[in-house]
């Protein structure tokens, strides 16, 4: 069943469209309409509470100036009595000081209920009180209880009666009700606006984000940044021919390692053998004389003389580069090395004086810092939908028009 079906078991009465905004007047009015009935009442009310009010003036006066029936009692109670006397007296004054009646009736619901409270209050904090005075002014005590039943009796009884019957503490919840929804709606339309933005925001970033990729195509394709490739290529080349020299002379010393390091112990060429062990492209670099050909030349000596032990075959394979290692094989090496070295120095040189590498990862970093605002901005966005959905404004406006029927019997739609 829907919600406007749920009316029709009601003829009787019309629905009102009201808008939400208007709704709390549209209440304040509701009650308005049902004090008025209850005006002459009230004011009947209000003069009798006033005149109770005077009349126990009056009666604690009356307490507080009379005289004890048997003046002759032990001073220890007549300090007793006088105690409680005052206590009691400065009480009720007290209570009757907190009793101001609402010069607006739509606030009688407030008054009633303090009344209440302060009245529980007082009973609670003069019980001793009243016990120890009805020893001593049983009548003067007990005119005062009833003319307190009596205020109790026209505040919290007959004035109670009229909130309920206007509707006063419904109406009030309602109100705060519409005022709960209004600051959904009202937070419902800060939170579209802030989607809004965001949404204008990532549309920029994303607008950014494209240009970004544009520079970098338009450096891509210009004959600058080919000409930056072709160099990187040919560094790159020059690189692997540098690698595959090292290694070829570090694969040849390693025919050699075993035994230098046996001819290490004996040879007074030590420190430079050392050196061959360690790192053979870097010591022949550093060896301008080629030293390490008179080291080997010695070496291969005491091996064919067996003053190195070694085991057969690694001799076998020493034995068998002997011609290999002479300065002719070095100082190719170091030629084509150095040659090696010296292009792609210069290359790297021609390189780094082209900006566009530096600029396209200038551009990239700035893309990527993007692409990170992106994704906070879309993390924000999602997470800020997802409260929206959870306001629901709609189905707070039906539960808002089901309390309305249930509790003041009005049938209204909002709108």
């Amino acid at each position: 069943m829907g919600f406007l079906d749920f009316f029709k078991n009601s003829p009787e009465k019309e629905i009102k469209e009201i808008e939400l905004e208007a709704l709390d007047e549209w209440a304040d009015s509701l009650v308005k309409k049902k004090l008025e009935s209850k005006k002459p009442e009230l004011e009947k009310i209000k003069e009798e509470i006033y005149n109770e009010i005077k009349t126990l003036r009056d009666n604690i006066d009356k307490l507080r100036n009379s005289e004890l029936k048997n003046p002759d009692i032990p001073d220890r109670a007549k300090h007793i009595m006088e105690g409680n006397r005052k206590i009691y007296v400065e009480k009720t004054e007290s209570l009757l000081n907190e009793i101001e009646f609402p010069n607006d009736f739509e606030n009688i619901l407030e008054f009633h209920s303090a009344f209440d409270e302060y009245l529980n209050i007082f009973t609670n904090s003069t019980e001793k009180s009243y016990n120890v005075l009805q020893e001593f002014f049983v009548n003067e005590i007990n005119v005062i209880s009833g003319n307190l039943r009596k205020l109790d009796y026209l505040i919290t009884k007959k004035m109670k009666k009229i909130s309920e019957d206007a509707k006063l503490r419904e109406t009030r919840e309602l109100k705060n009700k519409i005022s709960e929804i209004i600051n959904k709606k009202d937070y419902e339309e800060r939170i579209n606006k802030k989607i809004s933005s965001s949404k204008k925001a990532l549309q920029k970033m994303e607008k950014e984000k494209k240009e970004k990729t544009k520079q970098i195509e338009a450096i891509e394709e210009s004959d600058e940044y080919r000409e930056f490739l072709d160099l990187i290529n040919e560094k790159n080349i020059l690189e692997e021919k540098t690698e595959k020299a090292k290694k070829e002379m570090n694969d040849s010393f390693s025919i050699l390692k075993p035994a230098l390091k046996k001819y290490e112990r004996l040879s007074l060429k030590d420190k430079l053998i050392r050196k061959y062990l360690e790192d053979p492209v870097k010591a022949l670099l550093e060896d301008e004389d080629l030293e390490i050909t008179e080291v080997i030349d010695k070496m291969m000596e005491s091996i064919r003389k067996g003053e190195l032990e070694l085991k057969e075959d690694k001799k076998n394979k020493i034995l068998g580069n002997t011609d290999r290692f002479n300065n002719e094989y070095f100082k190719d090496f170091l030629e084509n090395y150095n040659n090696l070295s010296k292009k792609l120095n210069e290359l790297k040189n021609k390189i780094g004086e082209i900006k566009l590498a530096d600029e396209i990862e200038k551009i990239k970093k700035e893309q990527s810092l993007i692409d990170s605002k992106i994704k906070e901005n879309e993390f924000e966005i999602n997470k800020t939908i997802k409260k929206l959905d959870e306001i629901d404004i709609g189905n707070s406006k039906k539960e808002l028009e089901k309390d309305i029927i249930e509790n003041i019997g009005e049938r209204i739609l909002v709108l």
